[in-house]
């Protein structure tokens, strides 16, 4: 039994396998979190009776006549209670939006979102606060229950420290990044639009903001393109990732793409790499193109 748990133990502290496992766990977080776009409701400013109602596009924004709602508590934001949000606004006879989402750090008292509200002029703000900070769940570390970005940060985390001159590991960085390209191509798959939640009658009540899509590009793209400028194998990976990624986004998606691969090319563009490394990068940034427009170029994989 000894043997047996010493061998399970060295398989589990391999990267290869740590990496695999934070993948999935982040996949299976953004398909229980969110929902697939051909399933997605993107009739978010439909109205009901006829009423005038706020969207959710103005709700993110920010409307005349908003009060803040702040931070409870300090620490991550590590999940909210949804139906709770929603019991509280119908009670109130209010919209709820929040502009903070799982992953953020939230200072004590810090506005975190907006409340307006409805037909009632006088709200019981003491009520209204314990709603809210029973269904804002914070902590002293991230964690992948409900955040969208977790996965990708500790992936992300990996290449970074890989790519230090005190390491000096671009295998397992481009290991790394793998796991982050097979991460985006789904994430793009799916509504990473605001969550609005509605009660019986319809009424939007709660807008719940999610991390969007280019800000999850830079969140895997800008620190291991950084630290491995000086690397064209490194940068040769992250063009062939972006043309995988080109090639499952949405036409929505493709100017976040497009800005991705313009930082890349003047990343590339600044080294002094050998004509031939140059010529390669050149390519593969080709091959992004062809992607975004639907065309996919033959090429051969590399380890």
């Amino acid at each position: 039994m000894l043997v047996l748990f010493l061998a399970h133990l060295v398989r589990q502290i391999r990267v290869e396998f740590m990496l695999a496992t934070v993948r999935a766990e982040s996949s299976e977080t953004a398909l229980a979190t969110l929902r697939r776009v051909e399933t997605a409701d993107r009739n978010e400013s439909c109205r009901a009776g006829g009423e005038p109602e706020l969207t959710s596009e103005g709700a993110t924004r920010g409307e005349a006549g908003a009060n803040h709602v702040l931070a409870p508590r300090s620490g991550f934001l590590t999940g909210l209670d949804e139906q709770a949000l929603l019991r509280a606004a119908v009670a109130h006879d209010m919209v709820i939006a929040l502009d903070a989402y799982p992953g953020c750090f939230l200072v004590e008292g810090t506005p975190i979102g907006r409340y307006w509200p409805g037909g009632h002029a006088d709200v019981d703000a003491d009520d209204l606060t314990g709603r809210i900070r029973n269904a804002v769940r914070t902590g002293p570390e991230r964690t992948e229950a409900q955040d969208i970005g977790y996965g990708l940060r500790q992936l992300t985390d990996v290449a970074v420290k890989a790519l230090s001159p005190g390491i000096n590991d671009p295998t397992t960085a481009v290991h790394a990044m793998n796991h982050v390209g097979v991460l985006l191509c789904q994430l793009a798959t799916l509504d990473l639009t605001p969550l609005v939640m509605r009660d019986d009658r319809h009424r939007m009540r709660v807008v719940l903001d999610r991390p969007d899509f280019g800000s999850l590009l830079d969140l895997a793209f800008t620190q291991p393109r950084r630290y491995g400028a000086a690397d064209p194998v490194v940068l040769g990976h992250l063009l062939r990732l972006l043309a995988d990624l080109a090639w499952h986004c949405r036409d929505e998606q493709k100017a976040q793409v497009t800005i991705q691969l313009e930082r890349l090319i003047a990343t590339t563009t600044a080294q002094d790499f050998h004509p031939t490394e140059s010529a390669r990068l050149q390519d593969l940034a080709t091959d992004v193109r062809s992607a975004l427009a639907g065309s996919w170029a033959s090429r051969a994989v590399q380890a």
